[in-house]
């Protein structure tokens, strides 16, 4: 369920970036804020506890945890760049931003 919310939120900030106001932004980060603790990080936690035999639990906890971090490596090194994608100025210092929020690109 949190994933699904995830989801949407993310749509709606990827599409509708350039029109929403800072505070409804803010109130769309923290929305997701909360979906990330609601759904993955709890999900991330209770999950692998009951899924991994006993005898193997923390062996197998740390490397789901593991693999975690480094989605999180990966996604930092591929999308922090790409919200710098074209010509930043000072009046928008990240114009490709609301793309990366998006699943494919609009020329």
């Amino acid at each position: 369920m949190g994933f699904t919310i995830l989801t949407i939120l993310f749509i709606v900030i990827g599409f509708a970036y350039n029109h929403l106001s800072h505070g409804a932004l803010l109130g769309l980060y923290v929305l997701c804020q909360f979906f990330f603790n609601f759904g993955p990080n709890a999900t991330t936690f209770i999950v692998p506890g009951e899924c991994f035999p006993t005898r193997y639990r923390s062996t197998s906890h740390g490397l789901s945890a593991a693999s975690g971090k480094i989605g999180a490596i990966v996604a930092q090194t591929v999308f922090g760049p790409l919200r710098v994608k074209g010509h930043p100025t000072t009046a928008n210092p990240s114009p490709w931003l609301n793309h990366v929020m998006r699943t494919y690109h609009s020329s």
